[in-house]
């Protein structure tokens, strides 16, 4: 099994986890351990200086996106189609500008 997708089922089973409640006579160690990192896993986007924004949480995989004077360079777009909707729609709240570039890392 690969790293990617290790990772991914581990993001599903974060994504999983925090969409359920737990009752917390049931919660196990294992399940207290997963909440406790789905809170570092938490969807964000960081703005890193002027015009530089990182999304963390969307995808096992950063995103980001440098916005110029005429459009936006987007840095990695996620694992997965879904992924990147996401992260994009997030970073659309800060700039409507077109997406000029993608640059895959």
């Amino acid at each position: 099994m690969n790293t990617t997708t290790v990772a991914t089922i581990l993001f599903s089973t974060w994504a999983a986890l925090g969409a359920a409640q737990v009752n917390a006579a049931q919660e196990t160690p294992a399940t207290a351990k997963l909440r406790a990192r789905s809170v570092e896993l938490r969807q964000e986007i960081i703005r890193v200086a002027d015009g530089v924004y990182t999304a963390v949480g969307y995808s096992p995989a950063n995103s980001a996106m440098i916005v110029g004077t005429d459009g936006i360079v987007i840095i990695d777009t996620g694992l997965a189609p879904a992924h990147a909707e996401r992260i994009l729609a997030e970073f659309r709240k800060l700039t409507p500008k077109p997406v000029k570039a993608i640059i895959y890392t």
